[in-house]
Formats: C-alpha cells, structure tokens, sequence
C-alpha cells in the first residue's frame, strides 16, 4: 500500500566521465610541495616522528630512485590524503598530517590574500588538489570492485598508478593469491605493464611493453632482475611481450566497464 519507486543515479560514474581529462594532465609536485613546507611548519611532527611527514615526501619526489621502496609507497598511500573525508568523520579534527588537507589549509589561505587569484602558486595548488580529488574518485571505485588503488605521481614517470587485490582461495589452494599490477609510462620506454601474481607455488611476472624493442630491452636485464627477487621470492615464471596500453586507457575502461545505460520498463 505504500510502494514508492525511485531513479537510482549513479553520481560516481558520472563524476568520474567529467574528470577522467585530469589523469591527461602532468602536475609539478616538488615545488608545491616545498613551499607548503615552508608556510606550513606546524606539520613538522606527528608525535614523536623526528622528521615530518611532508619532508619525507619532498625526499621522495626529490629522488626516489634511492628511496622508492614498501616503506616510502606506504607513506605515499598514506600522506595523499585520499582517504581525508572519511577519517574526519571517524575521528573529527585529530586525523593525520596529509597533503590534501594542508592544501585545502594553503587555499583558504590564498583566498584572503588580495589578487591571490592571480598567483601562479595558487594555480598550482589548486591543479593539484583536483589530481588528488579525482585520485580519491578512482579509489572509491576500485574499492567496489575489490581493488587497492594507488597513485604514482612521481618525476620519473609520466604517468603510473598501481592496482593490487587479494583473490580468496580455491578449492584447490589453501591460501589466497595476490595479485598486483603497475601501469606505467615513461618517457623513453613508453607504455610498460607489469602484472605479478603470488600464489603458494612463488612469483609469477609478466612485463607488457609498449614496442618489440623495448621489450628485447626490458628482457635483458632478466638474470639481474631474477638474481634480486630470489632472494625474497622464488620466481616461477617470467615473460616480456609488447602491446602495453596506455595507462589511462586502461584507467578509463577499468573504472566505467559496469557504467550501463538507462532501461525503459513497463509494468
């Protein structure tokens, strides 16, 4: 007696349709980064932490070739911010140092600043806030597919973000699987896909790349690379190949593959 039917919107897919030309665009994140840390000192510590937060990120985009390991991805994951509206509402005003929070702080700040608009910083700031915003939209949507999303936004790439989840076990198997993969782009391989599955049996990697040549190149440094993973992992298979999207394309048909369309029904 009181049947009411509703339209269901599926506001995430079209936020994301709207924003998907931001994954396209290349932000500069070191030099936001260091003159956040200079107006912002008051980050300077989480607790005991002798070196902050935002500096253990400046050392990252500075050079990550030394420092680009579990530890730093994890603070990466973890500094961005991409989870900020959800812990505010866990836990109020005492959620952790971020980058997205200190640039909402550096914005409102830039508001009361006369002619702030005009400034270049402020253009960089808020092109950044935007990357991390539709970062979080991506995040949302992996989590309803049974993903971790997580964003590479470093110098040496042009792009690159990382996928990972965890299968539960078959019948077969007694524990579950991982799988991970790395979609990257750099600038003199092109497109490289890394897919790397670990099951009871040891490390399963296959590298994907964007040319025959890159390929052969990325195949020679096979003994070293599986010389450095023994010594964690037993690797039991590796292959290269060519044919490595581009990482946004990827990207887009990954998020917006369950998008459907409107069904006009009669009862």
């Amino acid at each position: 007696p009181r049947l009411r039917l509703q339209i269901v919107e599926d506001r995430l897919s079209d936020y994301l349709v709207r924003s998907l030309h931001v994954l396209d665009t290349r932000e500069e994140w070191l030099p936001v980064l260091t003159q956040l840390e200079s107006e912002f000192p008051s980050v300077a510590g989480d607790g005991q932490e002798q070196t902050s937060w935002l500096s253990q990120l400046i050392a990252l985009f500075s050079s990550p070739e030394t420092l680009l390991n579990g530890d730093s991805l994890r603070t990466l994951s973890r500094r961005l911010g991409l989870s900020l509206e959800r812990e505010f509402a866990q836990r109020g005003a005492e959620t952790g140092g971020s980058l997205k929070g200190t640039l909402l702080r550096a914005l409102a700040a830039d508001r009361q600043k006369p002619d702030a608009g005009a400034a270049p910083s402020h253009d960089d700031r808020g092109g950044l806030l935007q990357a991390l915003e539709m970062y979080q939209l991506c995040r949302v949507r992996f989590d309803q597919l049974g993903c971790m999303f997580l964003p590479l936004p470093l110098p040496f790439l042009e792009q690159g973000y990382l996928l990972a989840e965890r299968k539960p076990p078959s019948d077969e198997e007694e524990r579950p699987s991982h799988s991970l993969s790395l979609y990257l782009q750099l600038k003199s391989l092109g497109n490289l896909q890394i897919n790397l599955l670990y099951d009871e049996e040891g490390l399963f990697l296959r590298f994907l790349c964007d040319t025959s040549r890159a390929a052969e190149f990325v195949a020679s440094f096979r003994d070293e690379l599986e010389e450095m993973l023994a010594k964690v992992l037993p690797v039991k298979g590796l292959s290269f190949a060519e044919g490595a999207p581009a990482p946004t394309q990827v990207l887009g048909q990954k998020l917006l593959k369950d998008a459907r369309g409107v069904i006009n029904e009669r009862i």
